[in-house]
């Protein structure tokens, strides 16, 4: 009987949804998630098929601005790197340093959060946050939003909406649709629109019908 208790046990594990541990709290304790994360797990933060596809997407947006293009949350900086393989004039911030001393040596970057990085003044013409603003604690994205209004007056923005769970940690802490995106980010800027993806990029077009991921671009 005990085997079969033990096998009913592994069954329910094996079939029950995977939780993890919300990546909340103070900057330093999002910091020191995100630390954890990178240090201990190589996938994470990387372009797969199903990201790849966004790059035309920011190098449309970015091409477009002249001057330095911000890109707020730049993780391990295959984005980053993208733009300035394509001859963008970009500048990365990122919250982990165990990010920045791993991954983003050799490329403009500081090592600090976005409402800080707005706090010193810093502004530039254009900026672009991919697969950041879903990770940020509830009660820090208005303050987020708000130094990004700062920090330059118009934006592109991606975001997802689903679970992401590394190493125990539930690093999507926002899992809303586009429609809740519009109205929290309308309380910052003047112009929102959400961007329809092209209708030969399959990946994304399934991703937005679903509500799963969405451009969003703003100005002030």
């Amino acid at each position: 009987m005990s085997g079969l208790r033990r096998l009913a046990k592994q069954i329910r594990r094996a079939i029950a949804p995977r939780r993890g541990k919300p990546a909340v709290g103070t900057v330093a304790d999002v910091q020191a998630v995100y630390d954890d994360v990178f240090t201990n797990d190589e996938g994470f933060d990387v372009l797969d098929t199903t990201n790849e596809p966004k790059l035309a997407y920011v190098l449309d947006f970015a091409r477009t601005i002249d001057g330095t293009v911000l890109d707020a949350g730049c993780g391990r900086g295959s984005v980053l790197r993208y733009m300035l393989d394509n001859g963008i004039d970009a500048f990365g911030v990122e919250l982990s340093k165990a990010a920045c001393d791993m991954y983003l040596q050799g490329v403009p970057h500081t090592n600090a959060d976005i409402i800080s990085w707005a706090d010193q003044g810093h502004t530039y013409p254009g900026l672009i946050c991919l697969d950041v603003l879903e990770h940020i604690p509830p009660d820090q994205i208005e303050a987020v939003i708000d130094a990004l209004a700062r920090l330059a007056p118009k934006g592109l923005l991606g975001i997802a909406n689903h679970s992401s769970i590394h190493n125990g940690h539930e690093l999507h802490v926002i899992q809303k649709g586009h429609r809740w995106w519009v109205s929290k980010l309308g309380e910052k800027f003047a112009k929102v629109d959400v961007m329809p993806p092209h209708a030969d990029d399959s990946v994304l077009v399934d991703h937005f019908k679903a509500d799963r991921f969405f451009f969003i671009r703003v100005e002030r």
